[in-house]
Order: C-alpha cells, then structure tokens, then sequence
C-alpha cells in the first residue's frame, strides 16, 4: 500500500470514530437511556427464564430442574389434609415485581419426604404449622399429585427446626421407605440416613408411639412368662400328685 493511501484510510478512521465520539456526547441522555433499557430488558428476559416471578401452585408447574437440583422454596402453610397428612402451602415467589408476577391463588399440595406420619403426628402438624412461614426443599414428586419435600420451620432467631426429623424424633412419624431408586440420590440419602437415627433415638427413648409399643412389648412378655409359669406349675402340681399316689400304692 502507498503511503498516501494508508494516511488517507487512518484519516478516515480517525474521521469516523470522532464523529461517533460526538454523536454520543451530544445525545448522551438518549445514550444512557439505550443502556439501561438493554440492561433492564436482560433482567426481565432472566428472571423470567428462572421463573423468580412464578407463583407455583400445581405439580406440573414445578420444573424438573428444580425438583432435580433440590431447590429451596419459601411459602406459608395453608392447611394440614387429615387423610394423607399433606401440606397445603401457598409459594411465595424469590420477587414480587408487577413484570415478574402470575397470578394464582391455588396451593401447592406438600408431602414430607422420607416420613409416615402418625395422627398424632397430623394433629402436631395442624397446631403448630397452620400460618407458619417454611422452606421447602425440593426432593420428588410423587404420582404427579403431591411433591416430596424437606420442610423446615423457623423456631427461633438463631435456630430452624426440620420438621421431617422433628416429627420421627418425638414419636410422631415412622421413618418410610423410598421405593423409587431413580431419585436417591446423594442428598436423598443423606436425609433418609438422618430420619432413621432419628427413629432409633425415639424407640429407645420410648418417646410418642414407641412409648406404646414398648408397653404393649412388655405385655405381651409378662402374659408369655405368666402363661409359662402357670403350665410348669401345673406339670409340678401333677408330677407331685403322680408320685405321692404311687408311694401310697407302693405301701
């Protein structure tokens, strides 16, 4: 290239970008205004995509990502079924943004995961959980109708209380059994392992319905011990009777 025609393309490129220079420093509110309409344009575009807006409130609606990742939700309990002991919970969505919002005004049905509670257990549930705020985490859904979750409840400032373990602890539920391999995974375990220490705790401490089983157990023993003794009583009183008739017959 000649050294004319390369001064005169660095001539023009220098021409172009003061022009430019100039056109955003003479509109620069309109400027500005192009940048955050593209930034805010963005947020709503995300947040949509992650549903930060979306007020959950049937099975379906929950994504498989969430359930798969084991999500944590915030809601308020609703209600407590008697039949199935499960939890009636209105989702509270991460944002309350107009732009984010659905509205709906279904609740989300809610099982504890990993846990058969008792009706000992469902009337705890509907004295101390109705109205109560809670997070709930995520672990499977369960025949479409209900989704298995860990809740947890805020006892105090400085504490949370899982209400899952809480519940086997006390004597209130039993420990279930999770037939589905497909979703014991790592973090399925992990709270399948805590709930089965926390049902050996309750039966050795005898604590809500291990309180009568333990009962009923030392029954059954005194009545089988009762019932032994009162046959080798019998084959004593018999082997005596036997043996002084046998003397006398001797005689």
């Amino acid at each position: 290239m000649k050294p004319e025609s390369k001064d005169k393309t660095d001539l023009y490129n220098s021409s172009v970008l003061e022009r430019f220079s100039n056109f955003l420093d003479s509109h620069i509110f309109a400027t500005r205004l192009v940048i955050i309409g593209i930034f805010g344009g963005g947020i709503i575009i995300i947040g949509r995509s992650i549903r930060i807006g979306t007020r959950f409130s049937k099975v379906d609606h929950v994504p498989k990502e969430f359930i798969s990742r084991h999500i944590y939700l915030r809601g308020l309990i609703k209600g407590v079924d008697i039949s199935d002991s499960t939890l009636h919970i209105s989702h509270i969505p991460i944002t309350r943004f107009i732009w984010f919002q659905t509205k709906n005004n279904d609740l989300l049905p809610v099982s504890l995961f990993g846990i058969v509670p008792m009706q000992s257990g469902v009337d705890w549930l509907k004295s101390n959980c109705i109205g109560r705020e809670v997070w709930f985490q995520l672990m499977a859904r369960k025949q479409q109708s209900h989704i298995d979750c860990v809740v947890t409840l805020k006892k105090n400032w400085l504490r949370n209380m899982c209400i899952n373990a809480y519940l086997i602890e006390n004597g209130l539920a039993k420990a279930g059994h999770v037939i589905d391999d497909a979703i014991l995974d790592s973090t399925s375990l992990h709270y399948l392992k805590i709930f089965k220490k926390a049902e050996i705790i309750a039966c050795r401490k005898q604590r809500g319905i291990w309180k009568y089983h333990h009962n009923t157990l030392q029954a059954n023993e005194v009545g089988i011990i009762s019932l032994v003794k009162k046959f080798v009583g019998h084959f004593i009183s018999r082997g005596k009777a036997a043996l002084l008739s046998y003397f006398k017959h001797k005689k």
